[in-house]
């Protein structure tokens, strides 16, 4: 009996506060209201959907090859990284070196250096190629990245490329298929998978449906309103008599 109670007070507060506005604007300023509430859940239903929409997982021709050679690439890099690590510990400063007049000790600093160089350049490349490879599809990419940022850091941090929104990158692609140069497109796939992604029909659904609700409700609560108040009073709800045959 509690929870019916619970549930009838506020039915019934919003049935009277529906009403009441009803009788004293005429309708208007419930009209007023639900379209507010139309307007403000079309406008916010993109992001929802958005937020909602799955990673693709379609297998693509190619996908296979395109995984293996991507995976080797990892352990390349993976290795590169351990030896690089390995050297940034052990080798002081080139400016130390000179001071000290250690020219082998310089040089071994300047061959980091170019090592460094290369391992960055091919990070950046592992990201531009797999944003636009079309045999991956948007779980390939979010789980070759995953890997990628696991053992290097965070693709921003590392390459400067923005971070993807993975379940968006398909409808990126196509978008961005104009762009001939591979590191342009892969910015721009990557920066347009962050863009609010939605349907026009999604929008105009939840906002319709925004709209139509109170008076769904208005309209329910009044016909169960002796049966709600009933609940409210902690009474049994009226029951139709009859005759017994």
């Amino acid at each position: 009996m509690g929870i019916k109670k619970i549930v009838a007070k506020p039915a019934l507060g919003f049935h009277k506060f529906w009403n009441d506005g009803i009788r004293v604007t005429d309708g208007f300023g419930p009209v007023v209201l639900s379209v507010v509430f139309g307007v403000a859940a079309g406008l916010s239903s993109g992001p929802v959907q958005d937020a909602l929409r799955p990673v693709e997982n379609t297998p693509l021709a190619g996908q296979e090859q395109a995984l293996q050679q991507y995976d080797a690439v990892l352990t390349t890099l993976a290795e590169q990284h351990k030896t690089l690590t390995g050297r940034t510990q052990l080798t002081q400063p080139g400016a130390l070196s000179e001071l000290l007049g250690e020219a082998a000790a310089t040089e071994q600093t300047a061959d980091m250096d170019n090592v460094r160089k290369s391992y960055d350049s091919q990070l950046e490349k592992f990201v531009t190629a797999v944003a636009v490879d079309e045999r991956l599809n948007e779980a390939d990419i979010q789980n070759l990245l995953t890997r990628f940022e696991s053992e290097h850091g965070k693709i921003t941090d590392v390459t400067g490329f923005e971070a993807p929104d993975y379940d968006d990158i398909s409808e990126s692609r196509a978008a961005t298929i104009s762009i001939q140069n591979e590191k342009e497109r892969a910015i721009a796939v990557f920066g347009k998978s962050n863009d609010t992604n939605s349907s026009l029909a999604g929008d105009l659904g939840s906002g319709i449906g925004a709209l139509l609700l109170p008076w769904l409700l208005y309209m329910g609560i009044g016909a169960g309103r002796r049966r709600l108040e009933s609940w409210e009073q902690g009474k049994s709800a009226p029951r139709k008599s009859g005759f017994n045959h």
